[in-house]
């Protein structure tokens, strides 16, 4: 309209003195003028708005989880506290508050939280725990491993000594015996043959007697001369 209105005035302004087409002027600056200010005006109101709707959001994914996990907490306190009651009338009054947390929960939840940044928070907390856990045992299990090693240790030590010996015995046992060099001794003494005998005079044997009378001694001078006579012969 204000632009139609411009180009109306525009048109006319051939026809018109110059004091209307000053005024005309005066009131189209004055028009710019509020229109600025009203986009500014509108562009802060457009920038809290932003800010209020990440405050809020920021309080549905955070808050409204929180709240809902408390509410359920709580009706799960009160359940306890109400299933040895059900047989009573004040227990069924309390199980009809047990179902009202629950719907309060379920609503909560729907106001557009996150409910898997809530079981992402929760499933960190029991890996958390779960890895603490695993730390303390495995800590656990290495001052044991120590323990054991030292105790191996003082075993292997106190056993070094003899069983050597016994691992001699048994590799001797399990071999055979190898022979045992022996070492050269002095030659052996054999007895040398007995050298040939010259033949030597005839051996005199003692007559035996016999039945007939001896024969009478001849003196000793005639077997001298027997014997000088024999070799008298013999000589060339």
């Amino acid at each position: 309209g204000g632009a139609q209105g411009h180009m109306a005035q525009g048109s006319m302004s051939d026809a018109t003195p110059p004091e209307q087409t000053g005024h005309a002027s005066c009131d189209l600056q004055e028009e710019c003028e509020s229109l600025r200010d009203r986009s500014a005006a509108l562009e802060e109101r457009n920038a809290r708005l932003l800010d209020e709707i990440a405050l809020l959001r920021s309080h549905c994914e955070v808050d409204a989880p929180h709240w809902a996990r408390e509410v359920r907490h709580c009706a799960e306190q009160l359940q306890e506290i109400a299933a040895p009651l059900a047989t009573v009338p004040l227990g069924a009054k309390l199980l009809v508050l047990v179902e009202g947390l629950q719907a309060a929960e379920v609503g909560l939840r729907a106001m557009g939280g996150a409910p898997l940044r809530e079981e992402l928070a929760e499933l960190r907390t029991a890996f958390a725990r779960h890895l603490n856990e695993g730390q303390a045992r495995e800590a656990a299990l290495r001052t044991e491993t120590e323990r054991l090693r030292a105790m191996l240790r003082g075993v292997g030590t106190s056993v070094a000594t003899p069983a050597p010996a016994a691992e001699e015995r048994g590799q001797s046992e399990a071999r055979p015996a190898e022979p045992v060099p022996q070492e050269p001794g002095p030659p052996e003494l054999r007895p040398e043959p007995p050298a040939p005998r010259e033949p030597g005079p005839p051996e005199l044997r003692p007559e035996q007697p016999s039945s007939q009378a001896p024969l009478p001694l001849e003196p000793a001078a005639s077997l001298a001369e027997g014997s000088v006579e024999a070799g008298g012969d013999t000589a060339p």
